[in-house]
């Protein structure tokens, strides 16, 4: 779902508000809704959780190198 006036966003469109990937002419109907909907306002807050979770695992990946195993030829 893309921003529309009035409407409820979706995970998806919250979670591109929240990466400030969403295009800037949706950012206006979103912030607009998200000043009258608890319930919006609530999912934000879970999509922001879930958006820091995810960043906290990739983090961790980068200091732990993966192990690669290197094939030997003859």
């Amino acid at each position: 779902m893309r921003a529309i006036p009035g409407a409820h966003p979706d995970d998806e469109t919250l979670e591109s508000y929240l990466l400030g990937s969403l295009p800037s002419r949706e950012v206006k109907h979103i912030e607009e809704h998200l000043l009258t909907c608890r319930d919006c306002v609530e999912s934000a807050k879970r999509v922001d959780a879930y958006i820091q979770a995810m960043r906290a695992e990739l983090g961790m990946r980068k200091r732990k190198p993966p192990i690669v195993i290197k094939a030997r030829h003859g």
